[in-house]
């Protein structure tokens, strides 16, 4: 096993890996970027290339590529092996029952699915034409790998079977439905619908959005018009975004994210030359979607669509989007069209000068509020301040809020004072999310573990002043993991993986924050703290036994330890002689 996991590390680049997920930075040596795993303005999450390792220095998370993924995907190590084995064309050994995990299984159930209803729709010249007159093409229908399920109660069912699934594994998956009347039968949850199979960041299967084909089926009860695949252990509506594994690059690259409502949305903008698009499927964003996207680009332009529960579930998308510190402008696809998709059928070109001409939210809040009421009238002057005020106060930058108060107070012909005054009294609006997973503080360390540890990255990185650190005694810090990992590079002893971990991360994080400009100084300046160190350490100790010899009236053990004492006071003189320990006393 770990043969291959270095094989695939070697054909892999850890940096190109995260890219996949997140906006990274050059930063010196490294890479660096906004941690993906707990919220922050200021990045502290950096990737070293020549040690093919990342750390997060706010949150504490780090490791290689596979922990990487593990923690992004929130998926076992035997699935994150298997991912970053097929992007590295490595062939895993004895993967049937060693590797495949119960979710692999699902994966591989719902991959089979995805082909299933693909060929499905090869052969279904009314489905074909009815997609094709909406304006989808082909190449289209191929790239995001739409089908077609059939109207039959359980042919999804029983072909999965064939495939050596379980019941209990097909309906795990999401892919069919217990009988009302007897739990130990089941049906395909999809019938006679469009399949729109919905991928996670990695490109892989994990669900479907399936859409009523009511040509299928005409004077038979239709169901829903969508119907989607349930909370799964491996789909959970509120983290994914439909399409981005695909246009994750186009977002990164123009720095904005395109926000649509539906399937046929995103594909026909996607057709339009429009790709750094997203769906949201039909829902508000959630707070997991936004740090998603927040990965690639904090920028979100919004696309309206015409009908009223479009326009709630987008107003409920930018306040969160807002809250988020994302800067939100707003897409209007103009009168007497109903969506995106439509507009994109009727011109490529209107949809895309559309995107082009995205306004800054609070200037179409601006300007539809001002449309409804005269700011002269001194009634409405009230109510424009009161729809105003809590938009302005969502927004998380101090520099624009002042600048639409501005703007406000210009059109009221109010005071700025006045409306800042009122502005605090209008609360902004929450939005319950997730309970924030909980880092513990990392311990205060002493002076000498952050000289030992940076001692260690010293000499790591400079082989050849071991020989300078042979004589030094390490006091108490010589039991501790640094004092361990210490011992070790001075006798050459052998590292475990562990150590070599511990190592790189020391090394990785020195390189990061405070890459040396003098070693050699350097060293002597640890070593100097360390002997100061544990000379105070023997100082205590022996003034401790002189106490206790005085007590018991021990003359020659007192004479003994008042040498002894008196010996490694000069050592400590000499060393606080030093014009560099003395100052580094002083500002310490």
């Amino acid at each position: 096993m770990s043969d291959q996991v270095q094989d695939i590390k070697n054909r892999l680049d850890i940096v190109e890996i995260i890219k996949g997920y997140l906006r990274l930075e050059k930063s010196g040596i490294n890479f660096k970027g906004l941690c993906p795993f707990h919220n922050e303005k200021t990045p502290s999450f950096f990737v070293s290339p020549s040690r093919q390792m990342w750390h997060c220095f706010g949150c504490s998370r780090g490791g290689d590529m596979f922990a990487f993924i593990q923690e992004i995907e929130h998926v076992e190590f035997a699935d994150a092996l298997k991912m970053l084995a097929d992007k590295a064309g490595v062939e895993l050994k004895h993967e049937d029952k060693k590797l495949k995990s119960q979710r692999q299984k699902l994966y591989d159930a719902l991959e089979l699915s995805a082909k299933f209803f693909e060929r499905q729709l090869e052969g279904n010249k009314s489905v074909l034409e009815y997609l094709k007159n909406r304006g989808l093409k082909e190449e289209t229908l191929s790239e995001f790998r739409v089908g077609f399920s059939p109207s039959q109660w359980d042919s999804l069912f029983k072909f999965l079977r064939t495939k050596g699934f379980s019941d209990r594994e097909i309906a795990q998956a999401g892919l069919t439905v217990s009988n009302a009347n007897d739990s130990t039968r089941y049906y395909d949850r999809f019938r006679g619908r469009i399949m729109f199979p919905i991928f996670d960041i990695s490109g892989r299967v994990i669900g479907f959005g399936g859409r009523v084909f009511e040509q299928g089926n005409p004077g038979k009860e239709q169901g829903p018009k969508y119907v989607n695949t349930p909370a799964t252990l491996v789909y959970d509506k509120g983290r994914m975004l439909y399409g981005l594994d695909k246009t994750k690059m186009e977002i990164r690259e123009k720095n904005a994210a395109v926000l649509v409502e539906g399937y046929m949305d995103l594909l026909m903008s996607w057709q339009s030359g429009v790709k750094n698009v997203v769906a949201s499927s039909g829902t508000a964003l959630t707070p997991m979607q936004l740090d998603i996207l927040k990965r690639f680009s904090n920028v979100i332009n919004i696309a309206f669509d015409a009908d009223a529960a479009g326009q709630s579930a987008t107003k409920r998308s930018i306040d969160l989007a807002m809250l988020k510190g994302f800067e939100v402008k707003v897409i209007e696809v103009g009168e007497g069209v109903k969506d995106p998709a439509e507009l994109a059928q009727k011109s490529q070109e209107a949809w895309q000068k559309a995107v082009l001409k995205a306004r800054p939210i609070m200037e179409f809040y601006f300007e539809a509020t001002l449309k409804k009421s005269n700011p002269n009238v001194v009634e409405n002057k009230k109510i424009i301040a009161g729809e105003l005020l809590p938009e302005i106060n969502k927004l998380q930058n101090s520099i624009e809020k002042a600048h639409w108060i501005a703007e406000l107070a210009s059109h009221l012909k109010i005071k700025e004072s006045v409306l800042e005054e009122e502005m605090k009294r209008s609360p902004i609006e929450t939005i319950s999310e997730e309970a924030a997973q909980a880092f513990g503080e990392p311990l205060k360390r002493t002076r000498g573990e952050l000289l030992l540890e940076r001692l260690l990255y010293l000499l790591a990185s400079n082989p050849q002043a071991k020989e300078s650190v042979d004589s030094i005694e390490l006091g108490g810090l010589a039991k501790t993991e640094l004092g361990g990992l210490f011992s070790k590079i001075r006798e050459n002893n052998d590292f475990s993986e562990d150590d070599k971990a511990r190592l790189d991360y020391i090394v990785f994080k020195n390189e990061v924050f405070d890459k040396p400009q003098e070693p050699e100084r350097e060293i002597k300046f640890c070593l100097d703290g360390l002997n100061t160190i544990v000379l105070k350490e023997e100082l205590n100790r022996l003034g401790w036994e002189i106490k206790e010899a005085e007590k018991k009236q021990e003359v020659k053990e007192v004479a003994r330890l008042v040498g002894e004492f008196k010996q490694k006071s000069k050592k400590l003189g000499e060393i606080y002689g030093s014009n560099q320990i003395k100052g580094q006393e002083k500002t310490s």
